[in-house]
């Protein structure tokens, strides 16, 4: 059963501009280094690898080396479940009414802020995957204190960056 607020949305009918094919690339290329670099610390990290940190980015968890390949299947998932989500941008909840004026400014907006989503996913790994493989090799550093408020800038400030845009841009 649909919603009676979605029935009355407007089919969207997006035309991509360069910047959105850059930023749809930047993602797939960010997507390939993860799985790359998971080989790459699979094939150079001791048998055991820290699997869980604490708030203090201290290794309090530890398997076997081919769980380096968690995060990037993760990340391969949620990329293209957020892309294939991204072509129906009419189904989104939106912080405005949508209307036939509105409707495709606020639908650019929104597919433009998942696809920031997409990459800030598969860097909050590649960074965990970094930390992780640092970690393992006796390398780390002091990115303890640094990871959890790196995590957060990288998921949060595209949500910020579009609830502002969409919100000044109403109509």
């Amino acid at each position: 059963m649909k919603s009676p607020i979605m029935e009355n949305r407007p089919k969207a009918i997006i035309k991509l501009e360069t910047q959105d094919y850059v930023v749809e690339a930047i993602g797939y290329i960010a997507l390939a280094a993860l799985w790359i670099f998971a080989f790459y610390s699979y094939n150079n990290s001791p048998d055991i690898v820290p699997t869980h940190f604490n708030y203090a980015g201290e290794a309090d968890g530890f398997g076997d080396r081919q769980t380096v390949f968690i995060t990037p299947v993760i990340a391969t998932f949620m990329f293209f479940i957020m892309t294939v989500i991204n072509r129906y941008p009419e189904m989104f909840n939106f912080p405005v009414a949508i209307t036939p004026e509105n409707a495709q400014r606020q639908y650019v907006l929104a597919i433009r802020m998942i696809r920031l989503l997409k990459i800030g996913v598969i860097l909050v790994f590649l960074i965990v995957d970094l930390y992780t493989f640092a970690s393992a090799t006796g390398q780390e550093g002091e990115m303890g204190a640094f990871l959890l408020p790196a995590i957060s800038v990288v998921m949060f400030l595209p949500l910020i960056f579009y609830l502002v845009k969409a919100l000044r841009t109403k109509r």
